[in-house]
């Protein structure tokens, strides 16, 4: 509502919320209630945003996951990719192998797990290094991407889900 001492030119600084018992605002204080709010949504979408596991999506490249990509956003190399999934290094950097089942299926069940691990540990690249580096119990102190290059992702998947749950290792 417009006050009446608006509308005759007497406060044309002030407006009238009704909400708040007739008193006036400045112009000032309407503008910081609305950097407030926007302060308020960013860092709610800041959280929001940082919390997104990897998207498939980002990753696929002419229906098949490009090993260009995900070594980008994890910021390493084809190399030492293929190295990690226990693949030649021709597999991944050549156009012809990389359609290949067994490393479309090493990429996918890479991205797999480390789209379950990126929400406990923040960002793709600690749950790359927690793939590569951390050895799991209860595995003989295998690590994640060891038992990928053995084929036992279902147990990797398995010791996620318990642990996820609130079991123990």
């Amino acid at each position: 509502m417009i006050d009446r001492a608006f509308a005759y030119g007497e406060g044309l600084n002030r407006i009238h919320a009704p909400w708040c018992n007739s008193r006036r605002f400045d112009y000032l204080d309407v503008f910081v209630l609305i950097c407030n709010i926007y302060m308020i949504f960013y860092s709610i979408m800041r959280q929001y945003k940082r919390d997104l596991p990897m998207e498939f999506q980002k990753y696929i490249e002419n229906q098949v996951f490009s090993p260009k990509l995900i070594a980008f956003a994890l910021r390493t190399t084809q190399s030492e990719i293929a190295d990690t999934l226990g693949l030649n290094r021709d597999a991944l950097l050549r156009t012809s192998r990389i359609r290949a089942v067994k490393s479309q299926t090493r990429l996918r069940q890479m991205v797999e797990i480390l789209n379950r691990v990126e929400t406990a540990t923040g960002s793709p690249l600690a749950a790359y290094a927690w793939f590569r580096a951390e050895p799991l119990p209860g595995f003989g102190g295998a690590t994640p991407d060891q038992l990928l290059r053995e084929g036992r992702t279902d147990e990797v998947h398995a010791h996620l889900e318990r642990i996820m749950s609130g079991g123990y290792a």
